[in-house]
């Protein structure tokens, strides 16, 4: 979950209107396979979806905020969207981030911002019968998650002084207590293979200071973090690279993605740069998408590609990267006229090409905002 995806969240929880310039999408890099359409799954009533995984093809969760901030669960059971209970102190100023590993091991991670003192994040288990809470430190606040089983969570983000220092927040949980896990970098994003081969993209402390655009990855091989240095992404003159994510589907196969700003600036996004990893070395994927603004999550296709949810300046689609000819596409999600559409996360259920994308819809003339999700079966 990245910062600019809390930030909308927060907005919708406060009954703010995005405007109709938010046109977000759902992209795929491919291998040649045809692309099929995506289609409404479901709505769910005036809400925000700001996640959505899958462990299984029984089981797969959603979270979001409804306009009260007030959080809502969805777990899937092969055949529908379960509404999960949860406790009437389960709410969020940001967006809500959720991990699991099966139907009866779950967190949700929600952010809560205090009037007169600092925010915090609060993780919550679901055990398949009830909710514990564990409140995580003053400062605190978590951009992913990696959920193994009952006896092996991560939670990945940072620690934000009042003095204006941020440092790494990471943390473990080992069945009974959180625990904090030193890290090098400041993660920005996080993508988890296995117990013992997590990736995360972001920022050395050091170089936060003195550089905006200098970003590294890490790999948790189970005992050790082992740092790898990226190389400096070709933009064009007057740019950055910010914002990035990360998906990683083998130690030969991983993908970041960054954001492109004016340099000194946030908006409006220039475009979007991709790495790539083959095992061997890091490769910059040449973005042929004219109108393609910026990348906000990547999940694979169950085809032998990936798609990505990216926000397109022309229409409300999907934008296919075939990296076999090198040719980007575009191909629309359902959209009525005078609507906005929204995506915050991609997920692929594992062994298919069933592939979610969750987000929100609202009418451009105002009124709250609807929780969709989205879905392509390949």
């Amino acid at each position: 979950m990245r910062t600019t995806q809390r930030l909308r969240a927060l907005a919708i929880c406060a009954a703010v209107v995005l405007p109709s310039t938010l046109l977000l999408a759902g992209a795929a890099v491919g291998r040649g396979a045809a692309v099929a359409g995506w289609r409404v799954s479901r709505t769910f009533g005036p809400s925000s979806a700001d996640d959505v995984i899958a462990t299984g093809p029984r089981n797969g969760w959603l979270a979001g905020l409804r306009p009260d901030c007030s959080v809502f669960i969805r777990r899937w059971t092969g055949i529908g969207w379960l509404q999960v209970p949860v406790p009437r102190a389960m709410t969020s100023d940001g967006a809500v981030i959720v991990g699991a590993s099966s139907s009866v091991d779950a967190w949700t991670f929600t952010f809560t911002r205090p009037a007169i003192a600092s925010p915090y994040t609060v993780a919550w288990r679901w055990d398949g019968r009830s909710w514990r809470e564990f409140r995580f430190p003053d400062g605190s606040s978590v951009v992913g998650a990696a959920v193994f089983g009952p006896a092996d969570a991560w939670a990945f983000g940072e620690l934000a002084w009042s003095a204006g220092r941020v440092e790494p927040y990471v943390a473990h949980y080992n069945g009974t207590r959180w625990r904090r896990v030193s890290t090098p970098l400041l993660p920005a994003a996080v993508s988890p293979i296995s117990p013992d081969d997590i990736w995360v993209v972001g920022q050395a402390p050091a170089r936060l200071s003195s550089s905006a655009t200098s970003f590294e990855a890490a790999r948790w091989d189970g005992s050790a973090w082992r740092v790898q240095r990226l190389p400096a992404a070709a933009t064009p003159r007057g740019t950055s690279v910010y914002a990035p994510g990360i998906l990683a589907l083998g130690p030969r196969d991983i993908w970041i993605d960054f954001r492109l700003r004016k340099d000194r600036t946030q908006l409006p996004e220039y475009g979007a740069v991709v790495l790539h990893f083959n095992g061997a070395a890091w490769t910059q994927v040449r973005v042929r998408a004219s109108s393609l603004t910026d990348i906000l999550g990547m999940t694979p296709d169950g085809r032998g590609g990936i798609w990505f949810a990216a926000n397109i300046r022309k229409l409300p689609g999907v934008v296919f990267y075939d990296d076999r000819h090198g040719k980007w596409s575009s191909h629309a999600v359902p959209a009525r006229r005078g609507r906005y559409v929204g995506l915050d996360a991609v997920a692929t259920v594992p062994g298919s090409a069933t592939a979610w994308a969750a987000g929100f819809t609202g009418s451009a003339s105002g009124g709250k905002a609807d929780a969709v999700l989205y879905e392509d079966t390949g």
